[in-house]
């Protein structure tokens, strides 16, 4: 862990601001428990009093904890604000959904782990434009614990991964990456059976978007009730001639008996039944007006009327959610009367005996950046907690693109520089929030961004940033829409990624997937030498990159099978990573990870010195790709007569490969244990020990397909 310096201050939450209380002594802090295991989290709660609104505006207030290990090292841990919510599972159209409601005042939040056992001790602070004030002094005990820690770069070799417990880790795994709202895994129950199904088959590597838009799971995207991204044209007009807030939006709602605007957030609102609601804002009209209001279908309404006098009229009414209905879908103003031109202003919804605004990106110009979801943020803290509970590793794209892509293309621009500024908030969020987990393998900062775009400062800025606010010092990764030499190289990211997907552009390169896997990984090496390299987008697509027919035709998974050993084998930090989640699941495909898994987990990768090499033998013509080190040299063949379109496509059955034989190039020569091993049912079926002299050909047992072996060399006798 490293010690950091003060914290960048907090973005804007959705939260108005208020001036901070008058000046206490100390404030008292709430620890969940008095001792915790190394490597779990322990959570230290501020619970501010009830003047205190929020850290946004004026305040601008921070908070972090100083938190003295045993060794006498003081770290800072930052804080963040903590909207709690009210959570059930609840079936509805025979699917188990997160029903997660926003209820009752903010809180500071600091998550911490521990990486030493002994006491640790601490104080809280928070500070704000009266400068910092700071906690009761609070301690804890960090006991034993057998858990894994963090996952780096490996110390012995930077290609790979491992624990900070020294664990190797090769990752196996693929995207779930659109989770939440509509999408197919919907919420934490889905999820969690999929990992669940992954983790059984010995996979252990999710990669994830929290940056999605308004269609899944986005912290900080534009997710307003009057439009959609993928057709935004939502009912916006200027301030009307003497309104207030010259420069502002609103909603026009029409000028016309009939003309009507509908807010329908992203998501349905989540209500608690049996409640009552005040539903709020302000009307501008020049004549005689009224409103009728649909609140999903519920209740009836009152109506609005009012005279219209050029002025913004303030408007409040009860509504009331019946028995049973958990969810609220839309609120929908139809005009009753009007002589002209009406407009809405400042839409609320919160329960009529106080609590969180239900509507906060109603304004039609609500701020965007800065404003983090807190359901998102809580349906993501139950992702998380469900990837600890099974073993997964998340790599979490944590910024929504297009909201900063136009801005990021002129290094000297301001625009460039307000960019930096507010992912930076936005990093620092997702840090406090989630960094303490083991379960984040690495922050992603977003899915494809344009390879063109001048992206070295942003990297030097952010990768600064990180090392200042992240004491666990997780990865730092991005991805590119197309290859991109530059951020595989770039000495601020941690990891290399490339996407790639087998498409009938390739030509006789599509029909093979061992061959052009193998080729694609290597490319990714080449430019990557030092560094884990992913191919963390892989699948079947067509020329538009949308799913292929094939990939539903191939229910033996033969080109992902194929992909898997091949990045594997070329000597990348993970298997290759299947995107299409959906089909793969429906398909129940999590099976083919087993056989790589079971081969791969006494594989000491930081330390077998490995150099990936690969060639064709040619009698009988198998790919050949091996790693060789001084010690353990692995291996794999198959067959490309039996690549995955000659089966699926043009119905060959795979031979029988009776008579073949290979030599690694450059193997040392000496006393070897052979273990061959079936890639279908990964296990062990058949071991030898011989001596192989230099360029010595090994006779292989008859496989169909494919096939790997261990070479593990013995020691000299003295």
């Amino acid at each position: 862990m490293r010690s950091a310096p003060r914290p960048a201050p907090s973005a804007l939450l959705l939260l108005a601001c208020a001036a901070f209380p008058h000046r206490a002594a100390a404030f008292e802090v709430e620890l969940e428990a008095r001792q915790v295991e190394r490597y779990a989290k322990i959570e230290i709660t501020w619970a501010p009093p009830a003047s205190y609104a929020g850290p946004g505006g004026a305040a601008r207030a921070d908070a972090w904890a100083e938190i003295a290990a045993p060794d006498g090292a003081v770290l800072k841990a930052p804080a963040f604000w903590f909207q709690p919510c009210e959570e059930q599972r609840i079936e509805a159209g025979g699917r188990s959904v997160d029903w997660i409601y926003p209820s009752g005042p903010c809180v500071w939040k600091v998550r911490f782990t521990p990486t030493a056992v002994g006491e640790h001790s601490g104080v809280f602070v928070v500070d704000d434009r009266g400068g910092p004030r700071r906690s009761a002094p609070f301690r804890f005990e960090c006991t034993p614990s057998a858990r894994p820690g963090f996952l780096r770069a490996a110390r012995g070799d930077g290609r790979y991964l491992e624990r900070t417990s020294g664990e190797p880790f090769f990752a196996i795994g693929q995207n779930v990456a659109f989770l939440g709202g509509s999408q197919y895994v919907n919420g934490t129950a889905k999820l969690e059976k999929i990992f669940a199904a992954i983790a059984g088959a010995g996979g252990n590597f999710v990669r994830l978007w929290a940056g999605c838009e308004d269609w899944a799971m986005a912290i900080e995207a534009r997710k307003s009730p009057w439009g959609r991204s993928w057709s935004w044209k939502p009912p916006f007009a200027p301030m009307p001639s003497g309104g207030e807030a010259p420069g502002a939006k609103c909603i026009a709602l029409g000028s016309k008996p009939g003309d009507s605007a509908t807010a329908a957030p992203p998501r349905p609102l989540a209500v608690k039944p049996g409640t009552a609601y005040t539903l709020s804002g302000r009307l501008f009209a020049t004549g005689p007006a009224a409103v009728a209001i649909d609140v999903g279908g519920g209740a009836p309404v009152a109506p609005i009327a009012w005279d219209g006098r050029g002025v913004w009229e303030p408007f409040a009414r009860r509504v009331e959610i019946g028995g049973g209905r958990r969810w609220l879908d839309r609120i929908a103003l139809r005009l009753q009367a009007a002589g002209g031109p009406v407009f809405l202003r400042g839409l609320s919804l919160r329960e009529a005996a106080g609590g969180p605004e239900l509507l906060p990106q109603a304004e039609a110009d609500a701020p965007v950046e800065g404003s983090y979801d807190q359901v998102d943020a809580r349906f993501l803290d139950r992702v998380v907690a469900a990837a600890e509970a099974h073993g997964i590793a998340l790599q979490v794209a944590f910024v929504t693109r297009d909201l900063y892509l136009a801005r990021l293309s002129k290094e000297d621009s301001p625009e460039y520089a307000a960019a930096i500024a507010a992912i930076k908030n936005l990093a620092r969020y997702f840090v406090a929030r989630w960094g303490y987990s083991t379960a984040i393998a690495a922050w992603e900062y977003w899915n494809e961004m344009d390879p063109g775009k001048p992206l070295d400062r942003f990297y030097r800025e952010l990768r600064a940033h990180f090392d200042a606010i992240d004491p666990y010092g997780h990865l730092v990764a991005t991805s590119a829409w197309a290859p991109c030499p530059r951020d595989w190289a770039h000495p601020a990211l941690d990891t290399a990624d490339l996407h790639f997907y087998l498409r009938p552009a390739l030509g006789d390169a599509f029909k093979d997937a061992a061959a052009t896997v193998a080729e694609r990984a290597a490319f990714l090496r080449s430019h990557a030498p030092g560094k884990p390299a992913f191919l963390s987008e892989f699948g079947l697509a067509g020329d538009k990159w949308e799913l292929s027919d094939y990939m539903r035709r191939d229910q033996d998974y033969l080109h992902g099978r194929d992909a898997l050993w091949a990045a594997a084998m070329a000597g990348l930090a993970g298997g290759s990573m299947s995107w299409w989640w959906e089909d793969f699941d429906r398909m129940n495909l999590y099976r083919h990870y087993a056989p790589l898994a079971a081969f791969v987990a006494d594989i000491p990768f930081p330390s077998s010195g490995f150099t990936p090499v690969a060639w064709r033998e040619r009698d009988p013509a198998l790919h050949a790709m091996a790693l060789r080190g001084p010690r353990l040299t692995c291996v794999w063949l198959s067959d490309p007569a039996a690549s995955w379109w000659n089966v699926v496509v043009e119905g060959r059955a795979p031979a029988r490969i009776a008579n073949a034989a290979f030599a690694v190039p450059d193997l040392p020569e000496g006393r070897y244990r052979i273990e061959w091993w079936d890639t279908g049912a990964g296990k062990p079926i058949r071991a030898e020990t011989r001596m192989l002299a230099k360029g010595e050909r090994v006779q292989v047992p008859p496989f169909r397909r494919d096939i790997a072996c261990k070479l593990a060399r013995e020691p000299e006798a003295r």
